[in-house]
């Protein structure tokens, strides 16, 4: 019986020793991963704090040119509405010419807003609200 025992015991401790053996494995290979796990977190916390950085300059650069998008769009509306304005001028001059030359003998004296000047420049709103469409108008001697 004691030999029985013995043999049994001498088993057992046999597959506790192997059991023990392989959980060693299991606890270095986990370990090991544990490690490689922690050099990957490292990287992507890097690569993270990279991007972050990159959004964050590209978001002031975004900015930036927004802001010299806008300054470029109102210079550009400002060249269309002056191109606009020569343009009704050219053709305003063009009209008196051809008034004058089909009248003749001074009878046109020409555009109002070329004839009269406001005292100071401060009336010049002023006069430009009280006359409305009528500051092209053109003046002539009856």
């Amino acid at each position: 019986k004691q030999w029985y025992q013995r043999r049994v015991h001498g088993q057992r401790q046999g597959r506790e020793q192997a059991n023990l053996g392989r959980m060693e494995e299991r606890l270095e290979i986990c370990e090991e991963e544990m490690k490689q796990a922690e050099v990957a977190m490292q990287d992507a916390t890097e690569e993270l704090d990279g991007n972050v950085q990159q959004v964050s300059q590209d978001r002031g650069r975004r900015e930036e040119v927004s802001t010299e998008l806008e300054q470029l769009q109102r210079k550009l509306q400002n060249a269309q509405a002056d191109r606009r304005q020569s343009q009704h001028d050219v053709r305003m001059a063009q009209a008196l010419q051809a008034l004058q030359r089909l009248y003749g003998d001074g009878r046109v004296l020409g555009r109002y807003t070329d004839m009269v000047k406001p005292v100071a420049k401060r009336y010049n709103m002023a006069i430009a609200v009280a006359m409305g469409k009528n500051m092209d108008a053109v003046i002539v001697d009856c």
